[in-house]
């Protein structure tokens, strides 16, 4: 599991710079903060959970992606450590990250989750083993993944918020956290498999790992379903806690013979989204075109029309002003499709060459942030 890979030939995820006219926001601001929220994981400004979740706020944001996983004070440079005995119902008694997800403000909250039962030195993916899944392993999956609902439940009732919990990149978690190095380098390729069995517990390749996370996904929704079922017979009520899986291959690795999420994953498990972190569509020539085909295609595929894009975004150095045409198009087709919920990378910049975040390096707005601010500002008047 990392932050810094995707499915795009650029090197990190990046973001949407939403530097558009006035009547471009009085186009898209008729729901605008139901449907856009920001990642907020990483970046060389991030400091924990609830100083980021501030920082958005002040830009009127009412939805945000975060991530929970054994590596949490990783992520959010609170740490090198990875976490020991780590569970995802006990990473609710970090009050920093309590207090994130209890804003007031924030009506939508997706959550890229990794229990400790399968991740939990946060470097091998025995969640993705096969022959990991015993009775017993399964069951651990599933009670970690009930008792966080249930929990989540009991510390939220009566907020009206909804929790989205996901994976991050399927396709990517398949092939060493990069799909596309895999299918276009041929050294990545040859370091990926050979050091496959000790990173995957044991699997000898990518093929092993889709049957693996079809395992794992329905165990975590198996999970999901009984903290939910407990919650209602505890009376629990005021808010909803619903699960995603996600993969940023539609056809790129399809198209070559390898196996991918959307194709080999997704018919075998249940889910009440499906999330598609959008590069792939993004690099197209036409990216607001491709986006709409590509959206229609995988509703074909799925039977569902409830697609969040759970990244999406144009580097503003690349782009420079072209960037601006991009972000009006490929907004506008998202929303006129009707995709419910739409992520942008990331709240801070990673690093120099990767300039995508709302605020920069040393914590500065930057024009992301102010626009994506001036849009929601417009929408509440």
């Amino acid at each position: 599991m990392t932050g810094n890979l995707s499915c795009k030939p650029a090197q990190i995820a990046t973001l949407l710079v939403l530097s558009l006219t006035t009547a471009v926001f009085a186009q898209e601001s008729k729901s605008l903060a139901q449907q856009v929220g920001v990642y907020h994981w990483g970046g060389k400004h991030a400091s924990g959970y609830s100083s980021g979740i501030r920082d958005l706020t002040s830009l009127n944001a009412r939805i945000v992606r975060l991530t929970i996983s054994p590596q949490l004070h990783r992520d959010y440079n609170q740490g090198p450590a990875c976490l020991p005995n780590f569970t995802l119902s006990g990473a609710l008694d970090n009050p920093d990250l309590l207090s994130a997800l209890a804003h007031p403000q924030l009506e939508v909250i997706m959550i890229t989750t990794y229990d400790g039962a399968g991740f939990g030195d946060c470097f091998t993916h025995p969640y993705l083993n096969p022959e990991w899944y015993t009775p017993g392993n399964t069951e651990r999956i599933v009670s970690e993944y009930s008792e966080f609902v249930h929990r989540l439940h009991v510390l939220l009732q009566g907020t009206g918020k909804r929790l989205i919990l996901s994976n991050w990149e399927g396709d990517n978690a398949l092939y060493c956290g990069q799909a596309y190095s895999y299918l276009h380098s041929d050294v990545f390729r040859e370091q990926c498999l050979a050091a496959y069995p000790l990173a995957y517990g044991g699997n000898r390749g990518p093929q092993d790992s889709v049957k693996g996370m079809v395992l794992w996904l329905k165990a975590r929704y198996l999970g999901m379903t009984s903290g939910r079922e407990r919650a209602k017979l505890s009376g629990l009520t005021g808010v909803q806690v619903e699960s995603a899986i996600e993969f940023c291959s539609l056809s790129m690795l399809r198209s070559h013979g390898l196996q991918s999420v959307l194709y080999d994953v997704l018919p075998s498990v249940a889910f009440d989204y499906i999330s598609y972190s959008a590069y792939e569509s993004l690099t197209a020539a036409d990216p607001a075109s491709a986006l709409r085909a590509d959206l229609n295609r995988i509703q074909m595929l799925t039977g569902t029309k409830r697609i969040i894009l759970g990244e999406v975004g144009f580097s503003r150095s690349r782009l420079g002003d072209r960037q601006i045409e991009a972000i009006h198009k490929v907004t506008n087709a998202a929303i006129e499709w009707g995709v419910p919920y739409i992520i942008l990378w990331n709240l801070y910049d990673q690093d120099v060459e990767n300039d995508y975040g709302l605020f920069d390096l040393e914590g500065r707005i930057s024009t992301l942030g102010i626009e994506y601010s001036r849009m929601l500002s417009l929408e509440s008047k």
